[in-house]
C-alpha cells in the first residue's frame, strides 16, 4: 500500500508491505488491501460502528463483507447479513445469525421486519445492494442512523436520500 503503487519501483514503511499469500495470484493478493480499506473508511471513520449496535451488511459472504463481518464481529456489534440462499450455512458457521436473502427483494424486506422485531432497529448499513434493498434497509433503520454506499448501479442521491431519510447520514 502506498501513494503511487502502481509504479514500477516504490519506496514505503516496512509497515505497509506484506509477503503475498502463496496460495493467491498476484492480482488476487493485490484485491486485499482494497477490501479491508473500504471496512475501515465505510465501518469506522465513516459508520462509527458502535459496541451493541445492529449494523446490516449486504452481500455478507462477498469480499467486503466478509471483511465488514470480521470488523462488526471485532467491535462487538451485531450483524445482521444478506446472502444467496447457498452462502446461509457459511454464514452461520462464522458466526453470523441473523440472515436474509440477497435475491429476492419483496422477500428481503419481510424477512429483515421480522429480524428487526427481534434485536431492535439498525443502526449501520453497508449497502451494495439496489432496488427494494435500499427502501426496505432505510424502513428499519434507527433514528440517526449512517447508510454507506458502496454501489456502483442503482445508487441514490443525496437529495433522494435527504427526502426519504432526512435523519440519516449518508456516505
Amino acid at each position: 500500500i502506498g501513494s503511487g503503487c502502481m509504479t514500477e519501483l516504490l519506496c514505503v514503511h516496512k509497515y505497509l508491505v506484506h509477503k503475498k499469500p502463496i496460495l493467491l495470484s498476484a492480482a488476487q493478493a493485490s484485491t486485499i488491501p482494497v477490501v479491508y480499506c473500504t471496512v475501515e473508511l465505510g465501518l469506522n471513520e465513516l459508520g462509527r460502528l458502535l459496541p451493541g449496535e445492529n449494523v446490516l451488511i449486504h452481500a455478507g459472504a462477498g469480499g467486503v463483507g466478509l471483511a465488514a463481518i470480521q470488523y462488526a464481529q471485532r467491535v462487538g456489534a451485531n450483524v445482521i447479513a444478506t446472502a444467496s440462499e447457498s452462502k446461509h450455512d457459511f454464514l452461520r458457521s462464522l458466526g453470523v445469525h441473523h440472515i436474509t436473502t440477497s435475491r429476492d427483494g419483496a422477500a428481503f424486506v419481510r424477512e429483515l421486519s421480522a429480524i428487526v422485531q427481534n434485536i431492535g432497529k439498525i443502526n449501520v448499513v453497508l449497502n451494495c445492494l439496489i432496488d427494494e434493498y435500499i427502501p426496505g434497509s432505510l424502513d428499519q433503520m434507527a433514528p440517526g442512523g449512517r447508510f454507506l454506499e458502496i454501489g456502483k448501479r442503482g445508487i441514490w442521491s443525496k437529495e433522494k436520500m435527504s427526502a426519504y431519510r432526512p435523519d440519516v447520514a449518508y456516505h
